[in-house]
């Protein structure tokens, strides 16, 4: 449908005209500005004004593309122009033009408050740390301080501060953290302190040298303490008694080498054996220990002894006296359990006997156990501990019958048989070679 054109002006004039007019109001509202400010409500206005114009503008345009008859002085003709019509994506929101344009409302506060000081954090190397490990050796304290300070707002919200005054309340304390540089003992998963094992027998030397004095030589899978790291080749470690230098070469960890551990252990305990060791102290075997040596043994026809390797470890760990000792006495006195007394009175150790009609006098027990565990008592009680030496169930021993506590000071008064004595260690000792 063609319409009538009521403006006889071409398009390039009524852009003009609306152009002239929106420079116009920018023109007015930048004097305004300039002369007097009038207030916020003032400025909103003239920006409504700009918006309601620039929006005119856009409506114009768009009327202008999309279909509109306009009508030629020259041609009374109607032409009907068709235009095609641009979707408008950006579209122009009113409130964003208002918001972004309003003036910044700028205001300050004075203002004293308390503040943290932040402690400071100080990283010192250790060489006696696996590397990258850190030990916290001082903890950090942060301190105080009073602040006086003028605070900037922009619109309620804090932009800037300008600090007038500083006052020291409490004085901060800087944290002190050690950083590990040593690579052996990241290596070996080891700190100063811990047990280190030999791969190899070596020497302890006096001085970190090979031509230094040698102190002593260190078996095979013994453990030795950590003392230092000096260098790349040596350590200072500690063995029983004696302080030196080992070559790094020849030391390991249970990390690395998680059996060498129980091997070191096992080594210990045999060398713990001696004729004058003392008896009123448990022997370090563990209950598979027990039941390892006494185990498998061909003399044990009737298998007391391995069936009763459990009381054996209790009976030590209970009344305090090594069981390996007292298993040795019962082997020794029994016959490994085939003795006519052994058999046909749960008696292992000939308890009660006298020489003269040893089966007669020998006490009878329900059980082997009962045997093994008043065997261990009376030896605790009168010949292996010095009078008055605090004991079990809350007593102390008598020690009547107390020489030492070693097997030549008990078979003093406890056998006629002077060499009993050395009978009992020679089955103390087949024992513990079968660890």
């Amino acid at each position: 449908m063609i319409q009538e054109s009521k403006d006889n002006r071409t398009l390039p004039e009524v852009f003009k005209e609306l152009q002239d007019s929106r420079n116009a109001q920018i023109e007015s509202y930048k004097k305004a500005k300039i002369n007097n400010r009038k207030g916020f409500k003032n400025v909103i206005a003239t920006k409504t004004i700009t918006v309601a114009s620039i929006v005119v503008l856009i409506f114009c345009i768009t009327t202008a593309f999309t279909g509109y008859i306009f009508a030629s002085n020259d041609n009374k003709e109607e032409v009907e122009i068709l235009g095609e019509y641009e979707e408008n994506n950006n579209v122009i929101s009113v409130e964003n033009v208002i918001s972004e344009n309003i003036s910044v409302i700028t205001s300050k506060k004075l203002v004293t408050e308390e503040r943290a000081i932040e402690h400071k954090t100080v990283y010192k190397e250790n060489k006696l740390l696996p590397k990258d490990e850190q030990l916290v050796v001082q903890e950090g304290i942060n301190g105080k301080e009073e602040v006086t300070a003028v605070k900037i707002y922009e619109n309620n919200e804090f932009v800037d501060e300008n600090i007038i005054n500083r006052k020291l309340l409490e004085q901060s304390t800087e944290a002190i953290i050690e950083v590990g540089t040593s690579d052996f003992l990241k290596n070996l998963n080891v700190h100063i302190g811990d047990k280190m094992y030999l791969i190899n027998s070596s020497e302890l030397r006096k001085d970190p040298n090979e031509n230094s004095l040698n102190i002593c030589t260190i078996p095979q899978n013994l453990d030795v303490k950590l003392l230092d790291v000096t260098d790349n080749k040596w350590c200072k470690v500690s063995f029983d008694l004696n302080e030196g230098y080992i070559r790094k070469d020849v030391l390991t960890s249970e990390t690395l080498n998680p059996e060498i551990a129980q091997k070191c252990r096992i080594l210990r305990i045999k060398q713990s054996l001696d004729f004058n060791m003392d008896l009123n102290k448990p022997s370090g075997l563990n209950l598979e220990d027990f039941k390892k040596i006494l185990s498998g043994n061909s003399s044990d026809k009737y298998k007391i002894f391995e069936n009763n390797a459990e009381a054996f470890y209790n009976i030590e760990q209970k009344y305090n006296i090594n069981g390996v000792f007292l298993a040795a006495i019962g082997i020794h006195e029994s016959n490994w359990g085939k003795s006519v007394i052994a058999k046909d009175k749960n008696n292992l150790f000939g308890y009660g006997s006298y020489d003269r009609d040893p089966y007669s006098y020998s006490y009878v027990f329900e059980t082997y156990e009962d045997g093994i565990e008043l065997v261990a008592k009376m030896l605790v009680k009168y010949y292996i501990n010095e009078p008055g030496t605090p004991i079990y169930d809350g007593e102390v021993a008598k020690g009547s019958y107390y020489n030492g506590p070693t097997v030549s000071g008990v078979n003093i008064r406890y056998a006629s048989d002077e060499n009993w004595c050395n009978k009992v260690y020679s089955k103390m000792e087949e024992l513990y070679n079968k660890l």
